[in-house]
């Protein structure tokens, strides 16, 4: 459950004021309807002032700004981290921070830090986290190695489910591409599949 801290929003839109002319219009590579669900899950004035931002860098510099003045992250900031680090190679980055970040299962945290294990080759890390995210959220892991991704419908289009089939297609279409650049992350995440199918079956 997200608690109520401090904000930190006053101190983030003088910062925004200075770059005011500078919009983040590719904050990353991935598409337009993305970056909305990621600055969907914070409040009105921290997406102004992430949209602000220029590069990825930036974004991380912010974002990693808004969690030492409020750690409790009731905006959400901690699920832009990864996909910033991703971009720019830096997994060392996110193993830091999702284990941070330990109790929270969601897939921006729970599976980032389990590919982020493999594509640094920390084998036993990278299996037992693949593992927890198996056991945590199947749906993700099925939707990851499936071949074909259709975007499931929804009850309430401007909500995701937390452990549903539509929450498991946003972070594929999100995450999807860097975990099929890692041959390993995705045999691993094919072996905890199989296995957890066979220890309870459908």
């Amino acid at each position: 459950m997200r608690t109520n801290g401090p904000s930190s929003t006053p101190c983030l839109l003088q910062i925004s004021r200075a770059n005011s002319i500078k919009l983040l219009m590719h904050t990353t590579r991935a598409g337009t309807s993305v970056r909305k669900r990621w600055l969907g899950r914070l409040s009105s004035n921290v997406q102004i002032t992430l949209l602000r931002c220029i590069t990825l860098g930036f974004t991380a510099k912010i974002a990693g700004m808004l969690l030492a003045v409020n750690p409790n992250d009731n905006q959400g900031v901690r699920y832009i981290l990864p996909k910033c680090w991703f971009e720019t190679n830096n997994e060392a980055a996110i193993i830091e921070h999702c284990q941070l970040w330990q109790g929270d299962d969601g897939p921006d945290i729970l599976y980032s830090k389990a590919l982020a294990f493999s594509i640094e080759k920390r084998m036993s890390e990278a299996r037992a986290a693949v593992q927890e995210c198996v056991a945590a959220r199947p749906l993700v892991a099925r939707e990851l190695l499936q071949e074909k991704h259709i975007e499931p419908e929804r009850r309430f289009p401007d909500a995701i489910a937390l452990g549903g089939a539509d929450e498991a297609w946003e972070y594929w279409r999100a995450y999807g591409r860097y975990w099929c650049k890692s041959k390993l992350a995705m045999d691993l995440l094919r072996q905890a599949t199989e296995m957890e199918g066979s220890t309870n079956p459908s």
